[in-house]
Formats: C-alpha cells, structure tokens, sequence
C-alpha cells in the first residue's frame, strides 16, 4: 500500500511539474529572447538562438529577421522594448521596427530605413527617456536618425532638434 502512495505521490509532483512547465514555456521564451537582444557581444550561437526565438515569437514579421532590441526606460517603473527585424534579400534591404511592452504585446510598429550592412538601434537618454537613434549601417559608415516615442509610437525628430 505503501508503494502505490509512493508512486501516485510521485506521479502527482511529475504531472504538476510538467504543467508548471508548459505554463510559463512563453513567457521563459520572451525573457530569454529579451535577454539575448540585449546581448552587446553575443556568440554565434546566442545569435542564431535569439533569431529562432524572435522567428517563432513574431511570425507575422516574415521575410524579416530579428536584428535587436533596446530598451527604453521611460517610467521608474516602465519599459519599453524597440525590437528590429531587417531583411536583406537580393539588395532589398529594408527594417521594421516594433514597439513593445515588457510583456511583449505590440504597441505600435513601422518601417524605418537600413542600410547596406544592417541597422542598429541604441537609447540617446540625452534627449529624454523616450528617445533612442537608428542608425543604417553601411560599408563607410552609419547614417544616425533620432527617434522619440509619442503615445508609444516613434516620431523622427528633425535635424535642427537633436
């Protein structure tokens, strides 16, 4: 009798582990994916990992492939994430850029501009909480556009008010 409590008591830990398991299996996903982008000097490994989990996190962003995120503090308690995915096919370059809250629900999202070697993507907390630079990258260098966020939605900010 014994040996049968034993082994329902154990079965019942197995099955309440696994499905704790498969409760949180996205949101372990997103915190790794966020962990990852925001990774300055990632292995090739950690690379083609976080581009398999932005693939399977954000299907709808296809031919596009995740390129980084930045997180933005705008609130003590608030942050933002710009998440880039860029596309490079047959000298279509081209970059979308979304933003997200912690959770990873979509805010808003647009096309920026990238350049022939990518985009990048860092906060200018100069400028505010809000604010953060593109920069298209390119064989000579980066062309920087800034960026701010109005009602979570990127504005360019013109030239004259860097």
């Amino acid at each position: 009798m014994r040996l049968l409590l034993a082994l329902v008591g154990a079965a019942s830990l197995v099955a309440v582990g696994w499905i704790c398991w498969r409760a949180t299996a996205e949101t372990r996903e997103w915190r790794e994916f966020v962990a990852l982008g925001t990774n300055p000097n990632p292995t090739q490994a950690e690379r083609n990992r976080f581009v398999l989990l932005g693939e399977r996190l954000f299907p709808q962003e296809r031919p596009y492939r995740p390129q980084n995120v930045t997180l933005l503090n705008v609130l003590p308690d608030r942050r933002i994430l710009v998440l880039f995915h860029w596309r490079d096919r047959c000298g279509d370059t081209g970059a979308s850029l979304c933003v997200l809250d912690e959770e990873g629900r979509r805010r808003s999202s647009s096309q920026v501009p990238a350049g022939a070697c990518g985009v990048a993507c860092r906060p200018s907390p100069g400028r505010g909480p809000s604010a953060f630079d593109v920069a298209q990258l390119t064989p000579v260098g980066e062309i920087v556009h800034s960026y701010v966020l109005v009602n979570d939605r990127p504005v360019l900010v013109p030239l004259g008010e860097n």
